[in-house]
């Protein structure tokens, strides 16, 4: 193949939504990766040139719903701004990437529940689906509706129409009981996205918090027993 016609190629691969998005998740999975491979994971924020800087988020435990960032790093403390840097990760496992949402174009912290062929996001209790063609919403509320005549309030549903369009083959077609039945909670749709890969086999990563898991002791005057997963 002539060299002119393979730059071409190669041009038309960069610049098309499919290639973006294997980058966007190969991006997601490096940071995990490159934490996950420490002797004990830290926080830690990517900059604008892709440098990964370990350091201390300052938040409130269990907070995912980021506005600004305050990073500390050897007692110098930082506020950054979605457009500042890249992303960030937390010691927890939690993946953010400073990323636009459909139909805006100022970037937020959105919170990266599942990476791979189909990105799930989440930020201030919305979901978001990716696949680097389609960017979509998956939306779910309270509407009125009518029904013999007087209007009544349903909740709706349209996610699950959402989701079959992104899962599709027969991977997504076997879970289409599922979708019908699941509830709009990061759990429920998690789970959906692990299925669909595991089904298809391919590569994803699922980035939740890693949390102590409570046990509560049978024994009388013990009280809790904590142990890590």
């Amino acid at each position: 193949m002539p060299k002119s016609l393979l730059s071409i190629i190669l041009l038309f691969l960069l610049s098309t939504p499919v290639f973006s998005q294997v980058s966007k998740d190969r991006l997601v999975s490096d940071w995990a990766l490159a934490n996950s491979s420490k002797e004990k994971m830290q926080d830690f924020i990517v900059l604008p040139s892709g440098q990964q800087v370990f350091g201390t988020v300052v938040r409130n435990y269990n907070y995912a719903d980021f506005e600004e960032l305050v990073f500390s790093k050897d007692g110098v403390v930082s506020t950054y701004l979605p457009q500042q840097i890249q992303g960030f990760g937390l010691d927890n496992g939690q993946i953010f990437l400073s990323k636009p949402l459909p139909g805006n174009s100022e970037p937020v912290f959105l919170q990266i529940l599942v990476s791979g062929p189909i990105q799930l996001g989440e930020y201030k209790g919305g979901y978001f689906l990716d696949n680097g063609k389609e960017y979509m919403k998956l939306e779910a509320y309270y509407g009125e509706v009518e029904k013999n005549g007087p209007l009544y309030k349903k909740y709706i549903r349209p996610f699950r129409g959402t989701l079959k369009q992104f899962l599709v083959g027969d991977c997504g077609v076997a879970l289409f009981t599922d979708i019908d039945r699941a509830p709009y909670n990061d759990q429920a749709l998690i789970n959906l996205m692990k299925s669909y890969f595991d089904c298809a086999q391919v590569r994803y990563q699922v980035h939740i918090e890693k949390v102590p898991l409570i046990l509560i002791s049978p024994l009388a005057g013990i009280g809790l027993i904590v142990t890590g997963k």
